[in-house]
């Protein structure tokens, strides 16, 4: 969802990048980061909303509920999903998921 979600609203010619490293304690982290448009510092917050769609290239055709749906699935299961910028210039998404073994 989150990969596909970073694909569609960066636009074409830009790049995706998928990362995962051992956190603290018991704890994995996976990054999505893109070199896309990005998100405003205002509207990251509103980005989980049920329905709430962006102004990127690929917004019109989306349900905006994707980052929604990823926030509750991993928030679920104890962990949290971070919205920043990227390095590279778009959106950095970061999950901090607890580890089951």
């Amino acid at each position: 969802m989150l990969i596909d979600n970073a694909i569609r609203h960066t636009g074409r010619g830009t790049t995706v990048d998928v990362r995962w490293s051992p956190g603290p304690g018991r704890t994995v982290v996976v990054t999505v980061a893109d070199d896309g448009p990005g998100l405003a510092v205002a509207d990251r917050p509103r980005a989980r909303q049920r329905f709430w769609q962006g102004g990127s290239p690929g917004a019109g055709g989306s349900s905006g509920l994707g980052l929604a749906i990823a926030d509750r699935l991993v928030t679920a299961r104890g962990g949290r999903l971070d919205l920043g910028p990227s390095p590279a210039g778009g959106l950095l998404v970061t999950l901090v998921l607890e580890r089951t073994r």
